[in-house]
C-alpha cells in the first residue's frame, strides 16, 4: 500500500495494486461465521485498501498530502471551498460565502 497507494501515485502503481486485493465477486459470498477473527481483521483491511485505491484511481489531481505524478496540478473547482460538518451533518461553502456571513455577523454586532 504504501509504495503503490501511499503519498506520491500514478495510476500505473495502482492499477497494479488494485490486481492484487480482493473484489466485491471475492469477499460476496463469503460465510464471516466460518473465519476466524484475525481472517476476518485482514479481509476487512483488504476491502479497506481496495476502497482507498479505487478513491486515488478516481481521483485525477494532487491534493494536500497525496500527489499524483501524473496529475501534479489540483483541480480548481475545489479551490476555496471547505467541507464542513457538524452534529451528522455536511455543507459545502466556498470561502466567499465564508467571508460575508462573518462581515454581516460584524456589521450586526456593530449597530
Amino acid at each position: 500500500m504504501f509504495a503503490k497507494a501511499g503519498i506520491v501515485r500514478e495510476k500505473e502503481g495502482l492499477a497494479e495494486l488494485l490486481k492484487k486485493l480482493p473484489t466485491y465477486e471475492d469477499v460476496s459470498n463469503l460465510d464471516l461465521d466460518a473465519l476466524d477473527r484475525e481472517t476476518i481483521e485482514q479481509l476487512f483491511m483488504h476491502i479497506t485498501a481496495s476502497l482507498i485505491v479505487h478513491g486515488a484511481l478516481l481521483r485525477e489531481e494532487s491534493r494536500g498530502s497525496h500527489i499524483r505524478k501524473d496529475f501534479p496540478s489540483t483541480v480548481d473547482e475545489w479551490q476555496h471551498k471547505w467541507i464542513i460538518f457538524k452534529q451528522g451533518k455536511h455543507d459545502v461553502r466556498d470561502g466567499l460565502y465564508e467571508q460575508n456571513q462573518i462581515a454581516r455577523n460584524a456589521e450586526t454586532v456593530l449597530q
